[in-house]
Formats: C-alpha cells, structure tokens, sequence
C-alpha cells in the first residue's frame, strides 16, 4: 500500500445494507485481446530494449509516453507526470 491508500476516502457509500442480487448483462470485449501492435507502432522498438520481467526496471515516464503515443498517435502531446506527496505536520510540545 501507498501514502495514496492512506489518504483515501474510506468507501461506506459505496455498499448498501442489502446485498442486491439482480443479474447484470454480460457484454462480450470489443477488441481483440490477443492483437499485438502492428509493425512499425510507435515506440515498437524502443519497447523491445526494455526490460519489462523486472519491476520498475525501466524509466516510467519514457514507458508512459511509449504508451500514451502508441494509442493517441505519435503526434499526440502527452501530458506532463503528475506527482504528489501527503505531508502531516504536527507540533511536538515536550517538556524541557
């Protein structure tokens, strides 16, 4: 878990009292799961030096970008990373 788990709102709107049982519509993929990119995608080649069987082995905003062209067009601007940080503060009163 991260800081973002930790300042999550916590989900009680999120049940009901009782549970409801009514069935939902299945609605079969409307893309081919098992379609790989086609040759010469953006960032095909890249992709191929990088090393995906280790976690955070790779630069993240290179392999965001990678992504975000591929599926918006290699012309497409991405947008710039987001990062944040929650911070308490709290005044430690000890006698001296």
């Amino acid at each position: 878990m991260s800081q973002f788990d930790s300042a999550a709102l916590p989900m009680y709107d999120s049940f009901t009292p009782r549970a409801d049982f009514t069935p939902y519509e299945h609605h079969h993929a409307g893309i081919d799961l098992n379609q790989m990119n086609p040759h010469g995608a953006y960032g095909q080649l890249r992709s191929a030096e990088l090393n995906l069987a280790v976690e955070d082995a790779i630069p993240d905003v290179e392999f965001n970008e990678i992504v975000w062209k591929a599926i918006l067009g290699a012309d497409s601007e991405m947008p710039a990373p987001v990062r944040s940080a929650f911070v308490w503060t709290f005044e430690c009163t000890s006698a001296k």
